[in-house]
């Protein structure tokens, strides 16, 4: 059973705990050294020394017994790899906290920055669908499985999120998300003087992959790809502007790339360009799940049973984990579905922005609804 601790501030640690991956002796591993094997095609895994000392420390198993350095696969064979995690942390209150609507059908909340929706690389019980299972009376029963993620907002992105608590009710309203039949409107705090008026950006966007690192870019060979940009306020002595983003199409990182393309960055954003990133900060979430970095050989290769990381590195990893991005509303106007408008309340660095300001029949809730 794995378990977690919340500190004052809010953030959620999970305890380490063993994690067992087994697999299946496959054909072309037949004849080879399993340590030969496990370097060649798990190579996150293997650092100088390490399959040596995790054989010898009985962390690799064969067949449910010690894995001797000289073994070689035969066939049938499984091996097992038992290794201790160690999660980021995460910065987010209670998830009874996060409620906006409960239904049977529905589960509509408002998503700390810092928390990705679901188990992804190194997440697994630090993620939205599992604190919600873990944290909430209602939601407990039926545990992560009860959850059905219909769209997604990045671990940095912080606001409205929508989950199915039915297969059905995920079909239907997943299949409106990925056809565009859903208006989605975000604040931004951007660097420098957003221009007034209405901004329409039409950049097509590609996967780029460097160093290891995927991030995506604007190119003239990439997927169509559309957002409207509207400002709302500016502050010249801060030399940042709030700006309301309706994205038109959904692509990864969509709102972020086109407000870097037109010169106004989100201002915290340390993966494209935010000049209030904090100094030093390297964005890890974008490494490609089977992308050697050395963050991911530190984690998965981790031999210590201690709690995870210097206290430093983990406040300065939260620091670069969120950024000015916020999901405000989503709007279905109609159809079989019916239409429905569902609002987040407003971020701490937007809340001096009223209702009428973001317009469009926008309204913070005034209460959260508890589990």
């Amino acid at each position: 059973m794995v378990s977690a601790v919340r500190t004052a501030d809010g953030v959620r640690r999970v305890h380490p705990y063993t994690k067992i991956f087994k697999a299946h002796a496959k054909r072309r591993w037949l004849g080879r050294r399993v340590a030969e094997v496990m370097a060649s095609e798990f190579a996150a895994n293997a650092k100088p020394g390490y399959l040596q000392r995790a054989m010898a420390d009985g962390r690799i198993l064969l067949n449910s017994k010690p894995c001797a350095p000289s073994a070689v696969f035969r066939d049938g064979d499984v091996i097992e790899h038992r290794m201790t995690r160690n999660e980021p942390a995460v910065r987010a209150p209670l998830a009874s906290e996060w409620i906006l609507l409960l239904t049977n059908e529905l589960l509509i909340i408002d998503k700390p920055a810092t928390v990705p929706v679901h188990a992804a690389g190194r997440f697994h019980h630090n993620t939205v669908v599992a604190i919600l299972a873990d944290e909430c009376d209602a939601l407990r029963p039926a545990g992560v499985a009860g959850l059905f993620v219909m769209h997604r907002l990045d671990r940095e992105t912080s606001g409205l999120l929508m989950l199915g608590r039915s297969a059905s009710t995920a079909s239907r309203i997943g299949a409106l998300f990925r056809d565009g039949h859903i208006r989605k409107r975000y604040v931004a705090l951007v660097d420098g003087d957003f221009p007034p008026g209405v901004h329409v950006v039409d950049a097509p966007l590609q996967r780029e992959v460097r160093a290891g690192a995927g991030t995506n870019a604007v190119h003239p060979d990439g997927k169509p790809a559309v957002t409207e940009f509207v400002r709302l306020s500016s502050d010249a002595a801060a030399r940042t502007s709030l700006v309301l983003c309706s994205p038109r199409t959904g692509r990864t990182h969509q709102i972020r790339l086109h407000l870097q393309w037109m010169g106004h960055p989100i201002a915290n954003d340390a993966l494209y360009g935010g000049s209030r990133a904090p100094m030093g900060s390297h964005n890890l979430l974008f490494v490609r799940d089977d992308a050697p970095s050395a963050e991911r050989d530190r984690q998965d290769a981790d031999e210590g049973d201690g709690e995870a990381g210097d206290e430093a590195t983990a406040a300065a990893d939260l620091e670069s984990a969120m950024i000015f991005l916020h999901a405000v509303d989503y709007r279905h106007d109609g159809g079989v579905e019916g239409a429905w408008h569902y609002c987040a309340p407003l971020p701490p660095w937007a809340v001096h922005l009223t209702d009428g300001d973001i317009g469009g029949g926008y309204t913070s809730p005034s209460a959260r609804a508890k589990p």
